[in-house]
């Protein structure tokens, strides 16, 4: 049941599948691995239980220290722009708005704008405009892309109006940094 819950909630792109998700799966397989070594003759029931916990190693292994797989490190990026940006810098970002609200409550309040559906880089751009006109720095952090802004269109409408910019690459988030140039920040005609 559980396998096709996760199963149905990507099919049907309700939320960006992962595949720590299936990690609710984790008692049944140890019910399974609990239930071969009561009926398995001896050696059958050791060998199966090691080999569930190699499998379990490895799968340890891959989300800790195999970034394709393991959590988005939004703290990490929070911590980052909480440390570099200056009081009145924008802070634009498309999925992580519920993340970004807890850490930065708990780091200083600055500004977060969701920017969802958006439709093209025009829209896009009147949208950092509206929202960070009076920033001298934006900064966008880039997580799960794929799934909001499959292209880019954001990280296009800011690069039309940066002067310079800084990427740093962090598991599973981007953060770039934009310094506008103030005669940039004109409306879209």
């Amino acid at each position: 049941v559980v396998l096709g819950f996760t199963v149905w909630l990507a099919a049907t792109n309700m939320k960006p599948y992962n595949v720590r998700y299936l990690s609710v799966l984790l008692p049944a397989f140890l019910l399974f691995v609990a239930r071969g070594l009561l009926v398995l003759p001896r050696r059958a029931g050791v060998a199966g239980a090691v080999l569930a916990f190699v499998l379990s190693l490895w799968s340890c292994w891959n989300y800790l220290f195999v970034p394709r797989y393991g959590r988005d490190d939004v703290r990490g990026a929070v911590n980052l722009v909480a440390g570099q940006a200056a009081p009145g810098d924008a802070v634009l970002q498309v999925s992580l708005t519920g993340p970004l609200r807890y850490y930065y409550d708990r780091l200083g309040s600055r500004p977060v704008h969701p920017a969802a559906a958006l439709a093209s880089v025009e829209a896009a751009r009147d949208f950092v405009l509206r929202t960070s006109s009076a920033a001298p720095r934006v900064w966008y952090l880039e997580c799960r892309a794929q799934a909001l802004d499959p292209q880019g269109t954001l990280l296009a409408a800011l690069q039309s109006l940066a002067r310079d910019e800084v990427t740093t690459p962090l598991v599973g988030v981007r953060v770039h940094r934009f310094d506008i140039d103030p005669p940039r920040l004109a409306p879209t005609p």
